[in-house]
């Protein structure tokens, strides 16, 4: 009969052995994503050549020098006065009623709609000055009653017929 195993002999392993492994599994890697690592290093070497990395290590080096006059120019450029306005725009749409939004766009699109269509009739002005009777005056007042005609169409639907409008699907 065999005799019973009594004791276990773990095999730890040098160091010498381990980085021989460590360099054997860095070189199957290497070796798995040859294409990658070349397509990479080409990267690199242009941007190498072209000067990337020196304008980088500048910047790194350089860099509270540049934040200076960074915020600078952010300052002279308005910027913050802009980012005022925007959050002062975001509270005044947050204000805003869809419904009427939405009213009000169809209607300025449907008096674009009016106002760029061809049309031949010509508003009839005879309360007013003798100068209303040029054609450009004339074209433009009609332009702008035809205008006000498409948004005033939009603006006398009712809310719940806009409201339908807003959560109808489109069709395609």
């Amino acid at each position: 009969m065999a005799t019973a195993i009594t004791r276990i002999k773990k095999q730890i392993p040098t160091e010498a052995q381990q980085q021989a492994e460590s360099i054997q599994e860095i070189l199957k890697v290497l070796s798995d994503n040859k294409e990658s690592l070349i397509a990479f290093l080409d990267v690199l070497k242009e941007a190498e050549r072209t000067g990337l990395f020196d304008i980088m290590q500048g910047i790194l080096k350089n860099k509270t020098d540049i934040a200076k006059v960074a915020m600078e120019f952010v300052n002279v450029a308005g910027i913050p006065s802009m980012m005022k306005n925007g959050i002062v725009a975001m509270q005044f749409l947050r204000k805003l009623d869809p419904v009427k939004v939405h009213m009000l766009l169809n209607g300025l699109n449907q008096g674009l709609e009016k106002a760029t269509a061809q049309n031949d009739n010509h508003t009839s002005v005879w309360g007013m000055v003798r100068a209303m009777r040029e054609p450009e005056i004339n074209s433009s007042i009609t332009v702008l009653l035809n205008f006000l005609r498409g948004m005033g169409t939009e603006f006398n639907k009712s809310n719940e017929q806009v409201k339908r409008e807003l959560h109808e699907k489109p069709s395609t």
